[in-house]
Formats: C-alpha cells, sequence, structure tokens
C-alpha cells in the first residue's frame, strides 16, 4: 500500500515504549467489599522489520513489503484494542527494528504480557502451489513454565487464535489449505528441534518457541498471502483493507477476553 509507512508514522508517533493503558477493566476480582480492576496486557509483534523484509512482491511496478504491512496493521490493532476498558497495549519494535525473538519475548515479559499476538502477512511454502487464504500459529506443546502467566498456555493460545480466525472468515478470508490447515481449524502447530523441560517436542518458529518457555501464550496471524496475487487485491492493497484485517483481529481478540 502506497502510504502504508507514512500513515504508520503518523499514527504511530511514539516507538514500542511507549502505551496508553485503559482506566476500567475487562473483568473484575472482589475483594471483600472492594473491587480489584485487572488490566489484560496485550503485546503486539509485528513480523520482521529493518533489514528484514520478510515476504515482498512486486504489484503495479511497486516492490510490497511484508515488514510495512505488519507494521501499519499493528499500529491499527494497538488503536483499536485501547478503545476497549481494560486492555493495555505494547508494541515490541518500532518501525525499522528487526528484534531478535529473545528480544521481543523479553520486552513482552518486561512489560507483564498476558498474551502475545505476532501480525503476519503469508507466502506460498512451495512453488508448485497458488495458496490463499488465512492461518495461524500456535504451540503444539502443553509445557507449562514454572511461571507460566495463565495455567494453560497451549489451550489460552489455540482459543484466541481460533476467535481471531472466525472474524477474518467473517471477512471472506477462508482457512488456507496450504500445510493442511483447512482440516486442523486453521492452526498450524509444527515441530522443532530440541525438547522442553517436560520432554515435549519444541515448536519449530522461534517466536511460539521463545514465548512457550517464557509461559506466555502467543499467536501468530497469517492474514492472506501477499504471493497471491488475488489476496493481495482483495485483502491488503489499501490501508483500508489493511485497517479492516486489524479490525477483525480487534474483535477477535476482544470476543475471547470475554469468553474466559
Amino acid at each position: 500500500p502506497e502510504t502504508t509507512e507514512q500513515t504508520a508514522r503518523e499514527e504511530q508517533n511514539t516507538n514500542r515504549e511507549q502505551s496508553v493503558e485503559t482506566e476500567q477493566s475487562t473483568g473484575t476480582q472482589q475483594s471483600g467489599t472492594e473491587t480489584t480492576r485487572r488490566v489484560t496486557v496485550i503485546c503486539i509483534d509485528p513480523g520482521h522489520g529493518g533489514e528484514s523484509q520478510g515476504t515482498h512482491y512486486v504489484y503495479d511496478d511497486k516492490e510490497i513489503e511484508e515488514k510495512n504491512i505488519n507494521y501499519y496493521m499493528a499500529c491499527k490493532l494497538k488503536s483499536y484494542l485501547e478503545e476497549y476498558p481494560g486492555i493495555k497495549v505494547v508494541i515490541d519494535r518500532g518501525e525499522n527494528e528487526d528484534p531478535e525473538f529473545e528480544t521481543r519475548i523479553g520486552f513482552a515479559k518486561e512489560n507483564k504480557a498476558d498474551y502475545i499476538v505476532s501480525l503476519h502477512v503469508n507466502s506460498k511454502s512451495r512453488d508448485d502451489i497458488e495458496p490463499s487464504g488465512c492461518m495461524a500459529i500456535t504451540t503444539r506443546s502443553h509445557y507449562q513454565a514454572p511461571d507460566a502467566v495463565n495455567n494453560d498456555i497451549y489451550t489460552s493460545s489455540s482459543d484466541m487464535a481460533t476467535s481471531i480466525l472466525s472474524q477474518l472468515n467473517n471477512l471472506g478470508i477462508k482457512i488456507t489449505t496450504d500445510w493442511n490447515a483447512n482440516t486442523t481449524g486453521g492452526i498450524l502447530r509444527r515441530k522443532g528441534n530440541g525438547t522442553y523441560p517436560d520432554g515435549s517436542s519444541c515448536d519449530y518458529y522461534g517466536l511460539i518457541r521463545n514465548a512457550t518457555y517464557a509461559g506466555i501464550p502467543a499467536v501468530i496471524i497469517e492474514h492472506a498471502f501477499l504471493s497471491n496475487e488475488s489476496d493481495y487485491r482483495k485483502y491488503l492493497s489499501s490501508n483500508s483493507k489493511l485497517d479492516a484485517l486489524a479490525m477483525a483481529d480487534c474483535k477477535g481478540i476482544v470476543q475471547y477476553l470475554n469468553s474466559r
């Protein structure tokens, strides 16, 4: 999108160190006669950044880079979520930064994040196919870190992913057939090397693996395929279309939080 970087800078002139905390709560806990307000902290991770373009394709004589799409959506998602009482939002990188996975997860942990939502657009996994649609990636393990933020990282990340995917489906984006995600509810849980302390297999994707070690539920959302021209034209080719994706993410997150 032609104005992605400019608009993101205008709307997000603060960097990842700044966030706005809402005044009320998505839920309350009773303690005697007093009500304790609880704020849910969402860490948004715009995938790639800096020298890491992510996937990139040329449309209408212009190179479209995933990193810019991700950052724009992150800024919009932050503004949408902050309209809801009880949600605090932080973004783990600046516009031209590409922190290591450990740094991104460390930032989330320092900010006491309850969830990490990583925003991406997809690219076909093989040259002989032309997939379209959305999918999500979550942990394959039931490992619970000693200081995990909740008592079931596996289920909480899966449930949030499902809720977001349902909102993307409402926009007309179907679950992709790539990685056979259409047979698993749209969620990819890919096995990596090594094991977690409980002996279960590690996750393949670095962000998910590091978040699981840190005890924070994390979801990677692959909104649509930049490698597919139809997906690009329908869902990624303008700021208004990216706004719609960010709003769908927001609705899915809030729907999940309200269902807990």
